[in-house]
């Protein structure tokens, strides 16, 4: 092999790797959204009340990057909830309900 076409190889590895990493994250997320619904709603709710207080939401995101050590998997989660329909059916309320739970997750880190 020539150095041309070695670089050309190790071009298409990581173009490749790079590609399957975003698709397995994007799938994950999927499938977060997929087990909330399927712990039920009335646990999740319970969970992540809409109705909490905005502090509580904070220091929950806080709490939750402190232990999972990744303030990304913490969003993640809040956004295959928000998808799933735990923070309520209207979409502009459960986006509303998940802002002190992201801001929370970026203060965790």
């Amino acid at each position: 092999m020539t150095q041309e076409s070695d670089n050309q190889l190790k071009t298409i590895i990581k173009v490749s790797a790079v590609i399957a990493v975003l698709y397995l994250f994007l799938v994950s997320i999927g499938m977060v959204g997929t087990a909330f619904k399927g712990m039920g709603r009335d646990f999740a709710e319970g969970l992540f009340s809409s109705d909490a207080s905005a502090f509580i939401g904070l220091f929950i995101g806080i709490l939750a990057t402190g232990l999972i050590q990744s303030s990304s998997t913490t969003t993640s989660l809040v956004v295959g909830m928000v998808a799933a329909g735990t923070f309520g059916d209207d979409p502009q309320l459960a986006v509303a309900a998940a802002v002190p739970y992201i801001m929370g997750a970026n203060i965790g880190t």
